[in-house]
């Protein structure tokens, strides 16, 4: 049988979002959802990024009838991008007449009242991102490696343990570039109890599995993340991370998100763009 094919992953960008989208970003983050916040002085910077991305989605917020034009102007520029698939939505304040939404409406672009999102901020975006099909099914989101981020496997009669840098890392799953006279030590689909992970000086103690080597490089062995619990006398390998794991991972993955879309932006400027 053949693999199913993934789809593009679906990047989402809130500009200048509002104080209440701001304090769920985060939490989207933790819910798999790859979002960023771009300040209104880098949204021009934006169009650069995303042609790097084959899907995108897009969201403006107007609290006043002043800021439609300025919003028009934007979503028609994103518009006018043709090197990959961009979605726009507009979050409007209660006080936005209807002439100003029909302008967004006539143009294919949704609209959502910030009533809805004070009341229930999170319940709200979730049913936005799925609406706008930005939820990745099996994905998650993942990090590449920045500043020092190292691996350390503890290994059965070996006095010291393996140690490996870490290329990316997801909650889910890890991959590092291991020594070719380490490869040796480790099996296919072999369960490792004692792995430390450091990631810019954190450690965090799981445990792993092996699942195979990279195809376009065959340095690089993927790892799944797991935890353990002892059942009748017996150690369980599991999946479902508990929050020592899962919290500093997700801070770890927030972080590189922030940091990598800035670093973007920081290549492009605003005056090009406009």
């Amino acid at each position: 049988m053949s693999e199913p094919v993934k789809q593009p992953t679906v990047k989402v960008y809130f500009i200048e979002p509002v104080k209440t989208i701001s304090v769920v970003i985060n939490l989207l983050i933790r819910m798999n959802f790859e979002v960023y916040s771009v300040s209104n002085e880098d949204k021009f910077k934006l169009f650069s990024v995303l042609s790097g991305n084959k899907r995108n989605v897009i969201f403006l917020c107007i609290q006043t009838d002043s800021e439609a034009p300025d919003c028009v102007h934007y979503l028609e520029s994103v518009m006018g991008l043709h090197d990959s698939q961009n979605q726009v939505g507009v979050f409007v304040s209660s006080i936005i007449g209807y002439d100003i939404r029909r302008i967004f409406l006539m143009q294919g672009v949704a609209t959502i009242d910030l009533y809805h999102l004070k009341s229930k901020p999170l319940d709200t975006l979730k049913k936005v991102l799925v609406y706008f099909d930005a939820r990745e099914k099996r994905a998650f989101v993942k990090a590449r490696a920045m500043g020092i981020c190292q691996v350390f496997f503890t290994m059965k009669n070996l006095m010291e343990p393996v140690k490996a840098e870490i290329v990316d890392i997801s909650v889910y799953a890890f991959t590092c570039k291991l020594e070719e006279q380490d490869k040796v030590f480790f099996s296919h689909k072999e369960y490792i109890p004692e792995v430390t992970l450091i990631l810019r000086g954190r450690r965090i103690r799981v445990s792993a599995r092996l699942m195979g080597f990279d195809r376009q490089n065959p340095d690089v062995g993927i790892f799944l993340i797991y935890c353990t619990t002892v059942e009748n006398g017996q150690m369980e390998f599991h999946q479902k991370l508990n929050n020592d794991v899962k919290n500093p991972l997700y801070e770890y993955i927030e972080s590189y998100l922030r940091e990598d879309l800035k670093r973007r932006l920081g290549e492009f400027p605003s005056a090009d763009l406009k």
